[in-house]
């Protein structure tokens, strides 16, 4: 995934990640109508939109110990700085925010050079 500035923090696998679990829950719940997926970057936040067909609201269960199934809302919820889903014409959209943390260049003042004696 290339977001074309440079980001740290593990921002990359952390989008990656959130939007794995979004696009799951959509074809694991959505059914049978067409999905899509949109990466959109603002200021220092990715907000990451997964749209599906279903009107059915995702609804956060609480697994037991040995389910494989069923924390992708939980690990959304903690890795975004915000998400929510909003009904649509079509269906739905779910979405989720997170944050980009910049990763210092050469001119950034957080790598002034000390003067050498």
């Amino acid at each position: 995934m290339r977001l074309g500035l440079p980001v740290g923090g593990g921002v990359v696998e952390t989008v990656a990640l959130v939007t794995s679990e979004l696009l799951t829950n959509a074809v694991q719940h959505a059914g049978q109508g067409p999905i899509s997926v949109a990466a959109l970057l603002r200021d220092d936040t990715v907000r990451v939109e997964v749209s599906d067909s279903s009107p059915a609201l995702p609804t956060p269960g609480l697994p037991d110990e040995g389910d494989e199934r069923g924390r992708g809302l939980f690990i959304v919820a903690a890795l975004a700085v915000r998400h929510a889903v909003e009904t649509t014409e079509s269906g739905k959209r779910c979405w989720a925010e997170i944050p980009v943390q910049h990763e210092p260049t050469p001119h950034s003042p957080l790598h002034v050079p000390l003067p050498r004696r």
